[in-house]
Parts: structure tokens; C-alpha cells; sequence
């Protein structure tokens, strides 16, 4: 696909966001359907494929600094606006591309402050759980956190909140195998899929922070796999 130059009618229609707008309805974490919101379901499709490309190519991450897409994702980060469908795709391709991505982090940094919130805030939702895990990684990626400041508690209570959920007695609840649970969180089938993924993404943010090598996401490719 970059060698086909996608990435150049890509970016254009990325960039088209940059003008205000408004999504027809915000979500729960389902996506609408497209001849209900279309512009929203054309921008998430767009950023997953920005992140696919991104995550496999150095010319797709040249691309992708050089015309300024972070701008642009950046600005459709908050799930309260956006709906968390479009917020969780754009907060993983942000974590995506700033490993180790200098030009990103000094982008970022600037607002790490108002991220942070977002990792602050409680979890109601299992799409919420992800979406702030998520965002603690983008974090830690930018190296916003230090193990002695107060965000990086944060962090870590965000990841410990993901990590006790117990997904197995979630997974037999649904499948009928035991009686109902005593959780918080939903058993359908989305929902599950949400808490499986952010403790995957929990279990690999703290085997970063544990290496030598510091925070960044060098094992992040597995997780692309599950993906929606």
C-alpha cells in the first residue's frame, strides 16, 4: 500500500478533519452504523489504516510526521466529543506512533496535562478501562511519567483497575457456564473484548517499564491482532 502511495490520498482526507465539525451521535464504544454517521465511521477506518501503515512501514511514519497528522488526531482525543469509538482509534494509533518518535513526543508533551485526565478519571465502562490504558501507555511513551511523580501513581492504579477485573469469570458468565458475577462491567460480547485487550495492553506496558530499555512499545505488534 505505501509503495502504491496511499498514504498521500490518505493524509489529504485526514487533513479534511482539521476543519470543525460535528459527529451525528456520540457512542458507548459500539460503532454507528455508516449511513448513520458516515463522516465518523470514514475517520475511524482512516486512522486504523493510518495506524496499520504506520506500524509496519518508516515511510508511512515519515509521512506521518511530516504532514502533521498528530495535529489532527490529537484534536479527536476526547471521547466525550467524539465518541469512544473514534477516541480509542485514535488514541492507539498515537501509541502506535510515538515510539520512540521524537517529533511526536515534543507534539504531545504540551498537552500531556490534559491526557492525563484521562487516565484520572474513574472507569465506568470496559471501553473506558481500554481507552485509559491506552493513554497510559501514550504517556509513558513520551515520557511524560516519572516513577516518582504522582501521574506515574496514577498510571499505575489504571493498570492494577484493568488487571483485577477477572475476564475468565466474565468469559463463563457469557458463555453460560457459571451464574452471574459480581462486577461492574457488562458480559456482551464488545465489552469483554475491551477488558481482554486492555489487560493484554496492562501486562505489556508493565513488562516495559520492568526492561532495560525503558518505557517504549517494542512488543506492541501482538496486539494489533486483536483489534477491531
Amino acid at each position: 500500500m505505501v509503495q502504491q502511495d496511499i498514504l498521500t490520498p490518505l493524509a489529504e482526507l485526514l487533513q479534511e478533519y482539521s476543519e470543525p465539525w460535528i459527529p451525528s451521535m456520540t457512542d458507548l464504544g459500539e460503532t454507528a452504523p455508516r449511513e448513520v454517521d458516515p463522516m465518523t465511521n470514514t475517520f475511524v477506518q482512516a486512522t486504523h489504516l493510518l495506524w496499520n501503515l504506520c506500524e509496519c512501514s518508516e515511510e508511512a511514519l515519515s509521512v506521518f510526521n511530516r504532514k502533521g497528522l498528530v495535529h489532527v488526531l490529537l484534536h479527536h482525543v476526547d471521547p466525550s466529543t467524539w465518541g469512544h469509538t473514534l477516541a480509542l482509534a485514535v488514541a492507539e494509533c498515537l501509541l502506535c506512533v510515538s515510539e520512540n518518535n521524537p517529533t511526536i513526543s515534543s507534539v504531545l508533551l504540551p498537552s500531556a496535562d490534559s491526557l492525563v485526565l484521562f487516565v484520572s478519571r474513574p472507569a465506568d465502562s470496559a471501553v473506558d478501562l481500554r481507552f485509559a490504558s491506552t493513554i497510559a501507555g501514550l504517556l509513558l511513551n513520551i515520557s511524560y511519567c516519572t516513577t516518582s511523580g504522582n501521574n506515574f501513581q496514577l498510571v499505575l492504579k489504571i493498570l492494577s483497575t484493568v488487571l483485577e477485573t477477572d475476564t475468565l469469570s466474565l468469559v463463563n458468565h457469557y458463555a453460560g457456564v457459571t451464574a452471574i458475577v459480581d462486577s461492574k462491567f457488562c458480559t456482551a460480547p464488545q465489552d469483554l473484548e475491551h477488558l481482554i485487550l486492555a489487560q493484554q495492553l496492562a501486562l505489556e506496558i508493565l513488562s516495559n517499564l520492568c526492561c532495560p530499555e525503558g518505557f517504549q512499545f517494542y512488543a506492541y505488534e501482538v496486539y494489533s491482532v486483536f483489534r477491531t
